[in-house]
């Protein structure tokens, strides 16, 4: 029997959330460069995790993402070569990561990417746990 609760999706998101509101706290207090983080929308439908990046201006080559150990990093590096030229821009496109930690039921191996129209959409599967797995006893 295990006396320790299992985190939820809602206590993952907020513990992210919480990790990226103190993410420009250096050693010294608050840091004089503003960080950079594009809003992130997480559904859970059934047995699938999506996250949607708002991500516009980026280029599908300058987006990385990558699973290690259930940590979801996802990385985009701006290509300011295509705003040569512009008179006002009002969204970034600076360099950003984001991390999230993911349930430990996610099928790592199930993760997918799709940009298209500025959205960065991952979608991930998870494990079903209601199934009952019999054991051979031999």
């Amino acid at each position: 029997m295990s006396l320790l609760k299992r985190p939820t999706l809602f206590d993952l998101i907020i513990r992210d959330t919480q990790n990226q509101l103190f993410s420009d706290i250096d050693r010294n207090g608050l840091s004089n460069t503003s960080v950079y983080a594009p809003s992130v929308n997480t559904y859970r439908t059934g047995n699938d995790l999506t996250f949607e990046v708002a991500a516009p201006g980026y280029n599908k080559q300058g987006l990385n993402v990558s699973v290690d150990r259930n940590v979801l990093t996802i990385q985009g590096d701006a290509n300011t070569e295509d705003r040569e030229g512009a008179i006002r821009t009002e969204y970034e496109t600076t360099s950003f990561t984001r991390t999230f930690t993911l349930p430990s039921d996610v099928d790592a191996s199930t993760l997918t990417a799709r940009y298209n129209d500025g959205i960065l959409t991952v979608n991930a599967s998870l494990l079903d746990s209601s199934k009952t797995l019999n054991i051979n006893i031999e």
